[in-house]
């Protein structure tokens, strides 16, 4: 979204103009991402392929989280400062309307040839891939059956079309940015600061307008949703109101609410969800067991997300909820780990996205004592990769038919 907005921005200021071959460009801005070690990894082998592919006499001007958690990376030419200033009242939502559009970013993978030239970016996967997965076994066991890996495989393809958020299908509105919690282990906070939110009557003017040009599907998107007008004297339940009160026929997507906002808002938005026009949540739960909960500094018991979940399940069964699950947090013991497999068998879950802990610099979690080896960490992984992978779909197809079966 952001990208987006800043192409809109140059696309509108009279000194630039935008061109999509790095061999043309005498200034190339990259937003970089930094919310785990592959996303940064990944950002510095794209840093490293622009590199390559630029022009002798181009710059680069490495922005988003990436500049901040590696502050090498940051170019600061003074003449490069009116840019950078633009791109951090763009992220604050200020002076930002005639930038708002619905351009989906350019996905990497598939624009990386036009972007970089064809033997620039051939050079970049193959390096990409070979470092990502260096040292690590497959993930999947290939001697289970071919047909049921098949199976599993195409139904969660389906599921990723449908509610894929950065689809050309979807008109996204960030809502806000930042957010008023305390993770130990979260480099945006560090980026991103207190949450600011877009007034409400922006936001409904967004929507209508994404209405008008006929679309259907809307995500809202913010660091925490959860956290969505604490700056303002308003919630988030009071922004889903009004868009819920909006006409026509259209379903919103509500991306990332923290546990510590769904719980005491379960009520609320359990009322809002039998309307039928909310059909996607993202929450991260991130572990099922309290001790890794206060560690993390999530501010919240696994009991009583679940209770909230039960809650939003029971007015509207056919919601969508997805979460995330971080293993091998520092301190996290065999027993802490098991009561993740526990959560995960509660079978509340349609999606679970597992990630593996890495320490991001100048986070608390970084200094934490007793690190958990890397080796049980991967083993850890990819046994919730795997039980993710295989157990939730079927779960998901279980209840969709019970569901069918009682009308």
């Amino acid at each position: 979204m952001e990208t987006a907005m800043v192409s809109r921005y140059l696309d509108l200021h009279p000194d630039y103009r935008v061109v999509t071959d790095c061999a043309e460009a005498e200034l190339i801005i990259f937003l970089g991402c930094s919310v785990t070690q592959d996303k940064e990894d990944l950002s510095l082998q794209i840093a490293k392929a622009l590199n390559l592919s630029k022009q002798p006499d181009a710059e680069i001007l490495v922005a988003g989280c990436i500049a901040k958690i590696r502050p090498e990376l940051e170019n600061k030419d003074p003449k490069h400062r009116a840019i950078l200033e633009e791109l951090q009242r763009i992220a604050r939502f200020e002076n930002t309307p005639d930038l708002v559009t619905n351009i989906p970013p350019v996905e990497f993978w598939k624009g990386s040839e036009a972007i970089l030239g064809p033997e620039v970016a051939r050079a970049f996967v193959c390096d990409y891939v070979r470092q990502t997965h260096k040292d690590s076994k497959p993930l999947i066991p290939w001697e289970l059956s071919s047909a049921a890996i098949w199976l599993i495989t195409r139904y969660r393809r389906l599921i990723d079309r449908e509610l894929n958020v950065d689809s050309n299908k979807t008109f996204c509105i960030k809502v806000s940015t930042g957010c008023e919690g305390n993770c130990s282990y979260c480099s945006i906070k560090l980026v991103r600061g207190d949450v600011i939110s877009k007034p409400i009557p922006d936001i409904v003017e967004e929507f209508r307008r994404g209405r008008d040009q006929g679309y259907r599907d809307f995500a809202l998107l913010g660091t925490d949703l959860g956290d969505y007008g604490k700056d303002r004297g308003d919630d988030l339940m009071k922004l889903l109101e009004a868009l819920v009160r909006q006409e026509g026929d259209f379903i919103l997507r509500l991306r990332n609410i923290n546990p510590r906002c769904l719980i005491p808002s379960a009520a609320r938005l359990g009322d809002l969800l039998q309307s039928g026009k909310i059909n996607y949540i993202l929450s991260p739960v991130q572990s099922g067991s309290d001790h890794i909960l206060d560690l993390m500094g999530r501010g919240y018991r696994v009991g009583d997300y679940l209770e909230a979940v039960r809650t939003l399940r029971k007015a509207y069964p056919r919601l969508f909820l997805k979460t995330q699950i971080i293993v091998g947090f520092p301190g996290e013991t065999e027993d802490d780990f098991e009561k993740t497999k526990v959560l995960l068998k509660s079978a509340v879950f349609d999606y679970v996205d597992v990630y593996a802990f890495t320490p991001r610099p100048m986070t608390r979690a970084a200094s934490l004592p007793n690190r958990v080896p890397d080796p049980v960490i991967m083993k850890r992984y990819r046994e919730l990769a795997l039980r993710t992978f295989f157990q939730l779909p079927l779960q998901r197809i279980t209840r969709h038919f019970r569901m069918r079966k009682n009308g």
